[in-house]
C-alpha cells in the first residue's frame, strides 16, 4: 500500500510540475492556450502572464511540498548511503 501512495503522490507531483512550467516558462505556448482554454492574445498580456507566474510558483512549491514529505523519512545516513 505505501508504494502505492509513494507512486501516486510522485504522479500528482509531477503533474504540478509540468503545470508550473506551463505557467511560469511557457506562458504564450500553444499547449497553454490549449490546456488553460485561453486564446493567445490573452497570455500575451502582462497582468496575465504576472498572474500565471505568481501560480506557477504556488503550483511549483506543492509539488516540491510533495516531494520533501515522501522523502523526508529518510536518515542522513541513508541519504548519504544513496549519493
Amino acid at each position: 500500500m505505501n508504494l502505492i501512495i509513494t507512486i501516486i503522490s510522485l504522479l500528482v507531483a509531477v503533474e504540478f510540475l509540468y503545470i508550473m512550467y506551463l505557467e511560469t516558462f511557457a506562458t504564450t505556448s500553444p499547449n497553454t492556450t490549449k490546456t488553460f482554454n485561453m486564446s493567445e492574445t490573452d497570455l500575451q498580456s502582462k497582468k496575465i502572464q504576472t498572474l500565471l507566474k505568481n501560480q506557477g510558483v504556488y503550483n511549483g512549491l506543492i509539488s516540491v511540498g510533495i516531494i520533501y514529505s515522501l522523502f523526508s523519512h529518510i536518515t542522513t545516513t541513508t541519504a548519504y548511503l544513496l549519493l
